[in-house]
């Protein structure tokens, strides 16, 4: 558990909250309680809102252009909740091959199915000549349910490349109650392993397969809306060696 005195030290960076797939915090208030922990530290923090129905490219391309003209030049950490996550991957991974106009120091996800939702298989992905359409028109490709599935995702691990200048961290969560929000999917999830309601355990920790990380912990009680734990900032303090290393490492679950 973390002591008194690491939580009172701040860290250098702004923070970028990074939203999941169809949410608009300014409505569901989804980063809320992260927020105000971060406000309370004395943190800056952004919440961009980015096409919540978007694939992975879309939604990439318009954070790192919001991103970039607010924090041109400047190094900033990003976390991603669910969806975000991949997000703050692929910009990471962009960062390598391309000057983004920021530098980001490290990636933290929440509750993000780094290998796919199993349960959602069934979800074709949608052919390019279509997406496009659907992006010329009403301004998005509704690519984002195609690219969540367990086959898109194992492709795409094969191919984004880890940032070596970026630490990765992962947050998992876990229930074995469902919340209301999740009753109706929660049995399907469930037969896949341990899951937040939506996203196995499985496929949100960080593991070895994709790279040096630590996981943060895997939280008991937390459903899929909820997995940020209360304190969710312990590798960002500037002292912490897990800043400056590459790992792997793992620190023990938190209930």
């Amino acid at each position: 558990m973390l002591t008194r005195r690491l939580l009172a030290i701040p860290f250098l960076f702004p923070v970028i909250l990074i939203h999941g797939f169809s949410d608009i915090p300014a409505l569901s208030g989804s980063w809320k309680l992260v927020e105000k922990f971060l406000s309370e530290m004395g943190v800056e923090y952004f919440t961009p809102q980015i096409p919540p129905h978007g694939g992975i490219e879309e939604r990439s391309m318009v954070l790192i252009k919001q991103i970039a003209s607010r924090y041109c030049g400047q190094t900033v950490h990003l976390f991603g909740h669910s969806m975000g996550g991949i997000n703050a991957r692929d910009i990471a991974s962009k960062a390598m091959t391309f000057n983004l106009g920021f530098r980001i120091q490290t990636v933290t996800t929440f509750g993000t199915p780094h290998r796919g939702v199993k349960m959602i298989n069934f979800a074709p992905s949608m052919p390019d000549a279509l997406g496009q359409t659907l992006s010329a028109i009403i301004g998005t490709d509704f690519r984002a349910f195609g690219s969540l599935t367990h086959w898109y995702m194992s492709n795409y691990n094969r191919q984004i490349e880890n940032n070596p200048s970026v630490r990765y961290f992962s947050w998992a969560g876990f229930t074995e109650v469902p919340t209301p929000l999740f009753t109706p999917v929660y049995p399907s999830s469930r037969v896949f392993g341990q899951t937040d309601g939506l996203v196995n355990t499985s496929s949100a920790v960080w593991d070895n397969d994709l790279g040096p990380r630590t996981h943060l912990g895997t939280v008991e009680g937390l459903d899929h809306v909820a997995t940020k734990p209360t304190h969710p900032t312990p590798h960002l303090h500037f002292h912490n060696p897990l800043l400056y290393s590459s790992g792997p490492h793992h620190l023990h679950s938190q209930s």
